[in-house]
């Protein structure tokens, strides 16, 4: 890959060996609001990525843009013949202004077909795994409802609730105030620990619709960049 591919619709993505990064705007950008996306380099699994935005003149309340990577190489995998989702993501914000508000998490879309349908509570099921909550603005949707140790080097609440007619589950790290920079972890591990509390495949055959990582934005501008996103799936010699 080349020089990079920049982006600016509200909705529009851009392939690059084997990912899809996209903007993901949820309310349009009007005024001096603004956000770009870009894909800077690409290779077999891996891939560099960056969104730059300004949302300072919103309110705050709710989400303005979901910019994300995803994988390739996840979509279709069916949950009971579940690989190693070995995931390495280094990030960072620059020049961000003391009004922002965002999330960064890795978010994995679950469902009962290998493609995403209409969403349902008996046919879509969501994984969240907050890296940050900057700003310290957003709560998980639902309650709390565990606690689990030493997943990928860390401590995790999982919460549990309905977005929308979509079932979520939410790890957050324990400690609010880290950022967790550099991720590097399998995320069968986090699917694994959910058995306890929901099994997505009790009732049907369930598939992993997608995996994306990105940056969920309430309000401030900043840029978010990713020099390392790495996905390597892998399956286990029986």
């Amino acid at each position: 890959m080349g020089t990079a591919q920049v982006i600016q619709g509200a909705t529009e993505c851009t392939e690059a060996r084997g990912f899809n990064v996209c903007q993901n705007l949820v309310s349009p950008a009007s005024g001096s609001n603004y956000q770009t996306s870009a894909a800077l380099r690409a290779a077999t699994f891996t891939i560099a990525w960056s969104t730059e935005y300004n949302w300072s003149g919103s309110d705050g309340k709710s989400v303005k843009s979901f910019a994300n990577v995803e994988s390739k190489a996840a979509t279709g995998l069916q949950l009971n013949l579940l690989p190693l989702m070995t995931t390495l993501w280094k990030w960072r914000y620059e020049g961000q202004d003391k009004s922002l508000k965002a999330v960064v998490a890795l978010d994995i879309l679950i469902g009962s077909g290998k493609q995403r349908v209409a969403a349902t509570p008996a046919k879509s099921f969501e994984v969240k795994i907050w890296l940050a909550n900057t700003g310290g603005y957003s709560k998980p949707v639902g309650y709390k409802i565990a606690e689990v140790g030493c997943i990928a080097g860390y401590d995790w609440y999982i919460w549990r609730g309905v977005a929308g007619l979509v079932q979520t589950i939410t790890f957050v790290n324990q400690n609010p105030n880290e950022e967790i920079t550099e991720f590097d972890g399998d995320l069968t591990e986090f699917m694994s620990s959910l058995r306890r509390w929901h099994d997505p495949t009790a009732h049907h055959p369930s598939y992993i619709q997608s995996v994306k990582a990105g940056n969920e934005v309430y309000s401030g501008a900043a840029q978010f960049y990713s020099p390392l996103y790495q996905l390597w799936v892998e399956f286990p010699a029986e």
